[in-house]
């Protein structure tokens, strides 16, 4: 890290006034606006800024937006324009302004049941974050029907508060299609949400935790950090869950991500450093349908802005960043339906007929699980080989994993350990509940006739409990293992 780096990242005086600028006050019902898509190369993922008059109440509030296509591999030239559809809200932790946090803070002390009273006599002040802590999953609003503004209008109704709180500056999550309306072929979000929206596996309520793992890697050198410069650390055994400078690696990095997501309204639920140093993980979930990979991407967001802060450290989610003994990098996926959850609709026994199916369709996942992945699924390394489909009860080395709390009680969840920590989040919750609930091509390309690409259920992550949470909760655990 250059000196003047080092300098404005710890505070200096150069960093002070960036940030003074940052949080000068705004006009009234003024929105700054992040736009986040992915584009055309391997899912990079692309933003850009717009400001907006407020106020937004919904996620239909904001306008449709488009962009250069030709510049991010999904349009030519002579024809690049491309549209973002809106489809999530999350608070912006990169812009928040003293007025952001401070409604935050209200929403949910009001949420909680406490008494508002003013900043001054509330005492000791607790940082946006924490605040965040005491209510974090996102709220999903996956089976209510969109809002029809005229006949609210007509009846008099009122159309709700602004969005979050009204926190003017935010993050949304779009998807992408062409002038025409017909979504691009990197818009993998249609095809999950036609999935979900069918009827029989919208009852089946899937539920998704995702275990998302990286490396942090010097920027200069694309060596995982705190590693010896071209050499090794001693062998893996003391980093996994560890404790202490001798082998904690980019923990401010990893605490620092956890909290932006917190503060977002990313419905993130864990933390832990992983078995590779330099290596972290974290998870988001449960969350359903659809909704989980709107999460993922938009923590896998705050994850690269928030490496971008130090100008010196790179995040990479290559499933082997390092050959050799040493783990790989993964985004095990804990799944479940309704008809696993409860026994009496099936549990263990439906999710024995989910692997059974999982098994006869092992090369298609595989091959949308993410790229690089056969440096990872070796046989080593709490992976499964690549070529052949396991399962076990508490079995790390299988393809997909059952807990020994759910083949005691009989009903619960699963854990798919093959996707890589570069799979695209929505494929693979789209094939699981494609594949387990016997989806045919048939149906996956019905539940596309008169899908409308601007008519969807509002997605506002604003820090209140989904009902996947607190269920999961009331059976004693969530779906993350």
């Amino acid at each position: 890290m250059s000196a003047s780096h080092a300098a404005d990242f710890s505070g200096g005086s150069h960093h002070d006034a960036l940030l003074g600028l940052r949080d000068l006050p705004f006009l009234k019902d003024r929105y700054t606006v992040e736009y986040l898509w992915l584009g055309g190369n391997d899912g990079d993922l692309r933003s850009k800024t717009k400001t907006l008059e407020g106020p937004i109440r919904r996620l239909a509030d904001l306008p449709s937006w488009n962009y250069d296509g030709s510049s991010t591999n999904q349009a030519p030239g002579i024809d690049s324009e491309v549209i973002l559809i809106p489809r999530a809200i999350f608070r912006d932790p990169f812009r928040a302004t003293p007025a952001d946090k401070e409604r935050h803070l209200r929403d949910e002390e009001t949420a909680s049941g406490a008494d508002v009273t003013s900043a001054s006599k509330r005492g000791p002040q607790q940082g946006p974050a924490q605040a965040a802590l005491a209510s974090v999953s996102a709220a999903l609003r996956a089976s209510a029907p969109p809002l029809d503004d005229s006949k609210a209008l007509e009846d008099g109704d009122d159309l709700g508060a602004p969005v979050l709180g009204g926190c003017r500056n935010l993050l949304v999550m779009c998807d992408t299609y062409t002038p025409q309306g017909d979504p691009l072929p990197s818009n993998t979000r249609a095809a999950a949400a036609r999935i979900f929206s069918l009827p029989h596996v919208a009852a089946e309520e899937p539920w998704f935790g995702i275990e998302q793992e990286y490396t942090l890697l010097d920027a200069k050198t694309r060596w995982p950090l705190g590693w010896p410069s071209g050499g090794f650390p001693a062998p893996q055994g003391p980093y996994y869950c560890g404790v202490g400078s001798d082998y904690m690696y980019g923990r401010a990095i990893a605490e620092a991500h956890y909290r932006a997501c917190h503060y977002a309204g990313v419905d993130v639920s864990g933390l832990n450093a992983e078995v590779m140093p330099a290596q972290w993980e974290f998870q988001v979930g449960p969350c359903v349908g659809v909704s989980a990979g709107d999460q993922l991407w938009v923590a896998r967001y705050i994850l690269q802005r928030v490496c971008e802060l130090t100008g010196s450290t790179v995040v990479t989610l290559d499933p082997k960043p390092v050959p050799g003994d040493w783990n790989g990098a993964g985004a095990h996926t804990n799944y479940s339906t309704r008809s696993m959850r409860e026994r009496h609709l099936g549990g263990m026994r439906e999710i024995e007929r989910a692997v059974g199916r999982l098994k006869n369709r092992h090369d298609e996942h595989i091959a949308a699980y993410g790229s690089g992945n056969e440096r990872r699924l070796t046989g080593k390394h709490e992976t499964a080989a690549m070529s052949e489909f396991t399962w076990g009860i508490a079995d790390r080395g299988a393809s997909v994993r059952v807990g020994n709390e759910t083949y005691e009680r009989g009903c619960g969840y699963m854990e798919d350990r093959r996707p890589s920590a570069n799979c695209d989040p929505y494929v693979v919750t789209m094939l699981l509940a494609k594949t387990t609930l016997d989806v045919s091509d048939e149906e996956a390309l019905a539940g596309s006739k008169g899908h409308d690409r601007r008519v969807e259920t509002d997605a506002v992550s604003d820090g209140g409990e989904s009902s996947a949470s607190s269920s999961a909760r009331a059976l004693g655990g969530g779906l993350v293992g």
